[in-house]
């Protein structure tokens, strides 16, 4: 049986690499013993591993991006449907908490029925419709998954 020794250095690049204060990342020495034919089966598999955890990484990051592009378009979704409920309270759309909290206290006011004798009814439509406004966007579960999108 005929003996050989093949070394083969195998590294992977990494975000590491790019940064110059890191320290120098340990080479890893692969010894291979056998004949000609085992050496290079065993060199070939020693590359479609690399290979493979390369398009792992990517698929990964590919995955990573999908899913970050499906928030941002529930974001937007989330957004567009309640975009009547924003213009109703004179807010911008994706106001904070505490934004549609003032507009809706300064139009509730502005609005409550009490403050218009002579045209009720008008006052108190408008009064409604920027208390379902406000009870829409304030609600918890609306909370709980734009918090979700944005995070």
């Amino acid at each position: 049986v005929d003996e050989e020794e093949e070394e083969e250095e195998v590294s992977s690049s990494s975000s590491e690499d790019d940064n110059p204060d890191a320290p120098p990342r340990p080479m890893t020495t692969i010894m291979l013993f056998g004949d000609q034919k085992a050496v290079e089966t065993a060199e070939r598999m020693i590359h479609e591993a690399i290979s493979n955890k390369a398009q792992k990484q990517k698929q990964r990051h590919k995955e990573y991006e999908r899913k970050r592009e499906e928030k941002r378009r529930l974001r937007l979704l989330y957004h567009m449907r309640h975009t009547r409920d924003y213009e109703a309270l004179e807010v911008a759309v994706g106001a904070s908490k505490a934004e549609i909290k003032k507009a809706y206290r300064k139009l509730a006011m502005q609005w409550h029925p009490d403050k218009h004798p002579d045209n009720q009814e008008e006052a108190k439509a408008k009064f409604q419709v920027i208390q379902k406004a406000y009870d829409i966007l304030m609600s918890t579960n609306e909370d709980e998954k734009i918090e979700q999108l944005e995070g």
